[in-house]
């Protein structure tokens, strides 16, 4: 492997030798290894190598066309002790791992670029296992190697701190008694458990860690669990609203930690440690089975109106962002007008619509076609309830409590909110 791209017929020539090595079990002299300055097991010093003429390199896949790019990490020649910062930045194929060093080999979907500098980093501050599922990325620019950790670890993170005071055996919910959403996440983790388990048994594995990750970010984080933080917050400890949230968020973490557990070894560990109850390993059970959602593809089909919707809204709330006009969602007021089918499903909702669009308020009003559909959006008027932090005309209606908005006052010293849909 060269610090810059390889030149095809020397790359042609190098697989020819290894295969001559390989037969005759003996190494060429001034052959790959030795032109890459390779050592042996025995020896306790790595022979010098050139630096490398580009900040990456490029490394190839040369087992063969095979359509679907992926990485690996092989380790080679193992050197005991670890490098200095200068060692690795000089060998490109030097990698630490726990306070070790190797030679390693990185195969690579043809075209793509690693920084070994970052890789070592990562390797150093995060450990082997992780860095071998952040490499198994296609695109392995910095955002993404970071980003499957911190979107996989993050959302493990909400998941166990969210659940900390729910009792399967005690809190279990029918699924029919859920919130609409709750059975919606249960639903999208139930697809996603079908396709992942189909591309372990492919050994698809670049293809898992990407699904695992848009799942966690787009899925998760960037829209169930934004939506649901009002709830979780909000609501009474022990009530309707926040159990379902707690059921479905049980069910997510048992089938998420499973289905990172072959690429995320170490982290599913943890993970388990606090969700396993009691269990020694997550590597002693099988894949989770997930509850039934009733009519799960309408119940999909429908939050997928109910998403290209919010999408619209968010729009228009960017720009009044940019604006200067709001800085929070939460400080804005939203009026949507749609038709047809889009118009059934955002109808649905109720009052639980300014929650799917987490805004202050949202109304909803019908229009003839697409042509005449749109989205308003302006600043609130009213004044901030501390406690939610929702703008609100009734904030302050109980005299005895000024600060909060009626629902707050509710959900604190009366019965609780009711919630159906978010």
């Amino acid at each position: 492997m060269k610090g810059d791209r390889q030149d095809p017929g020397a790359a042609e020539e190098d697989r020819a030798e290894e295969q001559e090595e390989a037969s005759s079990g003996q190494e060429r002299p001034g052959g790959r290894a030795g032109r890459r300055g390779a050592t042996s097991r025995g020896e306790s010093e790595l022979a010098p190598v050139p630096a490398p003429r580009a900040t990456t390199a490029l490394v190839e896949d040369e087992r063969g066309a095979h359509g679907s790019p992926h990485v690996e990490i092989v380790v080679a020649e193992e050197r005991t002790g670890p490098l200095t910062v200068a060692e690795v930045e000089a060998d490109p194929d030097v990698l630490t791992i726990a306070g070790q060093s190797f030679r390693s080999r990185l195969l690579v979907g043809t075209g793509k670029y690693a920084s070994q500098e970052l890789m070592a980093q990562a390797i150093r501050a995060s450990g082997a296992q992780m860095v071998t599922v952040a490499v198994r990325r296609v695109d392995l620019d910095r955002t993404r190697e970071e980003g499957i950790l911190y979107h996989l670890d993050g959302q493990d993170f909400f998941l166990l701190a969210n659940t900390a005071d729910f009792d399967p055996g005690r809190h279990a919910l029918a699924v029919t008694d859920w919130i609409e959403i709750d059975r919606y996440a249960v639903a999208l983790a139930a697809r996603l458990q079908e396709a992942v388990i189909a591309e372990y048994d492919r050994y698809e594995f670049h293809t898992i860690a990407a699904r695992l990750q848009a799942f966690c970010s787009e899925e998760l984080g960037a829209f169930y669990l934004d939506i649901l933080k009002d709830r979780l917050y909000t609501c009474g400890a022990d009530s309707r609203a926040r159990r379902s949230a707690q059921n479905a968020l049980h069910h997510l973490t048992q089938s998420l930690v499973r289905l990172m557990a072959p690429i995320l070894s170490f982290t599913a560990e943890e993970v388990w440690n606090h969700a396993g109850a009691g269990s020694e390993s997550v590597f002693l059970h099988t894949w989770y089975e997930l509850p039934a959602v009733p009519d799960a593809q309408a119940l999909l089909a429908r939050w997928d109106l109910i998403r290209q919707a919010k999408g619209e809204v968010q729009k228009e709330l960017e720009a009044l962002r940019v604006a200067g006009k709001i800085g929070s969602s939460l400080q804005a007021e939203v009026e949507v007008c749609a038709a047809g089918e889009k118009h059934d499903a955002l109808a649905g909702l109720g009052d639980d619509l300014r929650f799917a669009f987490i805004t202050s308020r949202a109304t909803l009003r019908k229009v003839a076609s697409e042509a005449e559909a749109k989205v308003l959006a302006m600043p609130s008027p009213h004044a901030k309830c501390e406690r939610c932090w929702h703008y609100r005309a009734d904030v302050g209606a109980n005299p005895e409590h000024p600060t909060l908005c009626e629902r707050c006052d509710d959900n604190l010293h009366g019965a609780g909110e009711a919630r159906r849909h978010a």
